[in-house]
């Protein structure tokens, strides 16, 4: 999904805020997010956390799906398994 783009997908919503060749920004899901933050700490030796925000995880539960344990399995996939491995839950 682009952000800058109508509901079709082929029209900038705000045509005069970016330049047009460089309007197109894509959001990115919690896996790139931190495969990106992975990559930043390896090359900078910086080792920083993690804030992951649960976005209404009682509407997702209504709607017969556990957002919580989605976030965690993917947390555990990529080694945040402990208190000690920096990442928040929010």
């Amino acid at each position: 999904m682009y952000v800058n783009l109508d509901r079709s997908g082929t029209e900038s919503k705000y045509p005069r805020r970016f330049p047009e060749k460089s309007a197109l920004f894509k959001i990115i899901t919690l896996q790139e997010e931190i495969e990106l933050i992975q990559g930043m700490i390896k090359s900078t030796g910086r080792n920083v956390g993690l804030l992951v925000e649960l976005k209404d995880p009682e509407w997702h539960r209504q709607e017969g799906e556990n957002l919580s344990a989605v976030v965690i399995k993917l947390l555990e996939r990529y080694g945040y398994k402990t208190v000690k491995d920096r990442v928040y839950l929010e």
